[in-house]
């Protein structure tokens, strides 16, 4: 059976008028700092600190290098911080959702810029209070539907 497509991609920055939050929340247990509106910030540059020999830096948009003990062993290519916010789109997750609502289709693909703007979203950030994890949520407004992805450091 055929559903009608009825969007994809996303708005590329806050709602309008939609002024950023802080403040601190529990996730998984843990307290965690989070920026409601993260994308009506420029891009900013985290690191995620590990126990290990890892080493991850984030930008606030999703662009990621991340390796093991110095830039020769870097697992996502190590680069300059320019480089990295606009390497949103070549490094860590890529995620496309077909959803199904009201018997109509829609394609979600959480955390891009691409597209024709069809979907209200709200962007916010984590970051855990000792600093060894980062969450990236994504609510789409349209759809009801939440999307969450993480990072931190594992031995």
């Amino acid at each position: 059976m055929s559903h009608p497509v009825i969007g994809h991609g996303h708005r590329p920055h806050a709602p309008a008028g939609a002024a950023v939050e802080g403040g601190t929340v529990t996730l998984s247990g843990e307290p965690y700092h989070r920026i409601r509106y993260v994308d009506a910030m420029p891009p900013f540059l985290m690191s995620v600190v590990s126990a290990s020999d890892l080493w991850m830096f984030v930008s606030s948009n999703g662009g990621l290098t991340a390796g093991r003990v110095d830039a020769d062993a870097a697992l996502f290519p190590y680069t300059t911080v320019d480089r990295l916010t606009e390497s949103v789109d070549h490094t860590g997750p890529k995620t496309l959702l077909w959803v199904t609502r009201g018997g109509r289709r829609a394609l979600w693909e959480p955390f891009s810029d691409r597209g024709c703007g069809a979907y209200r979203v709200e962007r916010t950030l984590y970051k855990s209070a000792l600093g060894h994890a980062v969450v990236f949520e994504e609510l789409n407004v349209d759809l009801g539907l939440a999307f969450r992805f993480g990072w931190r450091g594992s031995d």
